[in-house]
């Protein structure tokens, strides 16, 4: 200014930095904001992924928005009579059919773990049912000539079919396939495939129908040899089966069965 005094600001009081506090609690008042606000923005994030998730999965379950077909129930058994199966001939007809068509896998355990591979045979084999009556001897397991027969019996659409028009439903179940599960205390032969409501063309449900364990039941007097035609052989047949939704839509039967092995393992394969 024209009379030469100081302006304002020179004549503030200039606080002492004693050894720079203010500017190092003033640093850290600015680094804990940007902390809280990371902090926060990542929790919104979170949150909104979680219930977006939680949305979107319930939104795509088929159980969401379709009822089970028909009288089908989540678990459930039914009871098979002799007349619910072909006779020995047509039996053994389609087993042949099944198993040169590789529609057959093994389930076994290998130290407490589902393990599942093919079950083939070729295709100029004249006598399948002794075929598998030696692959199954193969994988270490002894079962009677009873047992066996008994085991080709209910590889067949007769339990399928019979599950399947007792609940009200079309007899239809696609690509299907049999997974004998054989144990040190069980051998069951297990039908899997995809149902719908028959009208629509969907098919976003997993049916798994199970037969009894065979190794529980009482032999005949006088026992059977592998020369008599497949049959019950005077065994009580009640299947028990387990409706739920497909893995997702385009799933496979064999990405099904991969995922189901386990538990098909531990619910089927000790009793």
């Amino acid at each position: 200014r024209a009379s030469g005094r100081h302006p304002d600001f020179l004549r503030r009081p200039v606080a002492k930095n004693r050894g720079g506090r203010g500017s190092y609690i003033d640093s850290l008042m600015t680094e804990d904001s940007s902390n809280l606000y990371v902090v926060f923005f990542t929790a919104a994030i979170v949150l909104y992924t979680v219930f977006y998730l939680r949305w979107h999965t319930k939104s795509d379950s088929p159980t969401s928005s379709l009822p089970l077909p028909g009288a089908l129930q989540p678990l459930s058994t039914v009871e098979l009579s002799v007349n619910d199966f072909g006779e020995g001939a047509e039996i053994s007809r389609d087993f042949a059919r099944t198993y040169k068509g590789n529609g057959m896998q093994l389930l076994i355990s290998a130290a407490g773990m589902a393990k599942v591979q093919p079950l083939g045979v070729d295709e100029g084999e004249s006598d399948c049912i002794r075929a598998l009556h030696r692959a199954l001897t193969e994988e270490g397991a002894t079962h009677s000539d009873t047992e066996t027969l008994r085991l080709v019996s209910m590889v067949s659409v007769s339990p399928t079919f019979t599950v399947l028009t007792r609940a009200g439903c079309l007899p239809a179940m696609s690509s299907h396939r049999f997974v004998i599960l054989s144990t040190s205390h069980a051998l069951r032969a297990l039908v899997v495939g995809f149902v719908g409501d028959g009208m629509s063309g969907a098919t976003p449900w997993l049916l798994t129908i199970a037969s009894p364990n065979i190794l529980k039941q009482a032999l005949p007097t006088p026992p059977c040899t592998l020369d008599d035609p497949p049959g019950l052989h005077g065994m009580p047949c009640t299947v028990e089966y387990r409706t739920s939704p497909r893995l997702h839509a385009a799933s496979t039967i064999d990405e099904e069965i991969r995922a189901a092995a386990q538990s098909w393992l531990e619910a089927f394969g000790s009793s």
